[in-house]
C-alpha cells in the first residue's frame, strides 16, 4: 500500500462524529491516495506483560503485531497523516495514548526510522467542547497542528454522531484540509464523493 494520505481513527464508533469525519477525509481525496485505519480497542493494545525489551539494544518488542507494523509502515511512507481523536473525559481516548505507547516497540531503538516517522507531517482534528490536547499530540508530531470541532459550536451533540451535518463544521473542515496543501492554490475533492 502506498497512499500519501493515511487517516487515523482513533473512536471505536464507526457511526460517531469521528468515523464520518474519517470517511469525509477518504471521500475528500479518493480511495487510491487515502488509506484509512481504525485504531480502536484490539489492533493497538497498551504495553504491559513484558521486561522492556523495546529499550534494550537489538531486542525486538515481543508484542508488536504484524496489524501494528503495517499501520507504522504506512505513517512512515505517508505525505500527510490526519488524525481523528475524540475527547474522552478531558482528555484523549485511550486508544491514542496505547497507539502512542506502542510506537516505542516500533522504533525499538532505531533512531532513524523514529526521525522519518516524525518528519512526516502530521495534522490532528480533535472532536471536544474543551482544548488543551497539544502536550499529548507533541507526542507525534513536534509542532502539532490541530483543528478542534466543538459539537457545542455547531448547536450539536458530540454523542448524536451529527456534526458534519452542519455546513459551517464541514466549511471548517474543508478549510483545515486546504491548510494541508498551501502549495496548491485549489483543493477539488474527489469526483462523485457526494460532498457538494
Amino acid at each position: 500500500m502506498n497512499n500519501s494520505i493515511v487517516i487515523l481513527q482513533f473512536s471505536p464508533r464507526n457511526k460517531g462524529n469521528c468515523g464520518t469525519i474519517s470517511a469525509f477525509l477518504r471521500d475528500y481525496y479518493g480511495p487510491e491516495k487515502a488509506a484509512e485505519f481504525q485504531i480502536a480497542s484490539g489492533v493497538f493494545g497498551p504495553c504491559g506483560h513484558c521486561d522492556y525489551e523495546c529499550l534494550k539494544p537489538g531486542v525486538q518488542c515481543p508484542s508488536l503485531t504484524d496489524k501494528e507494523r503495517e499501520i507504522l509502515d504506512a505513517v512512515c511512507r505517508a505525505e500527510l497523516v490526519y488524525f481523528i481523536v475524540p475527547n474522552y473525559c478531558g482528555w484523549p481516548c485511550a486508544n491514542y495514548f496505547a497507539f502512542n505507547e506502542r510506537t516505542v516497540g516500533y522504533f525499538n531503538g532505531d533512531r532513524q526510522r523514529m526521525r522519518q516517522y516524525m518528519d512526516v507531517k502530521k495534522r490532528f482534528i480533535v472532536i471536544s467542547n474543551s482544548e488543551g490536547f497539544e502536550a499529548a499530540m507533541r507526542q507525534q508530531a513536534e509542532q502539532p497542528e490541530i483543528l478542534y470541532l466543538k459539537s457545542r459550536a455547531y448547536g450539536k451533540q458530540s454523542i448524536a454522531g451529527d456534526l458534519l451535518d452542519s455546513q459551517e463544521a464541514r466549511n471548517d473542515l474543508l478549510r483545515f484540509i486546504a491548510g494541508a496543501h498551501p502549495e496548491e492554490s485549489e483543493i477539488v475533492p474527489a469526483e462523485n464523493n457526494g460532498l457538494s
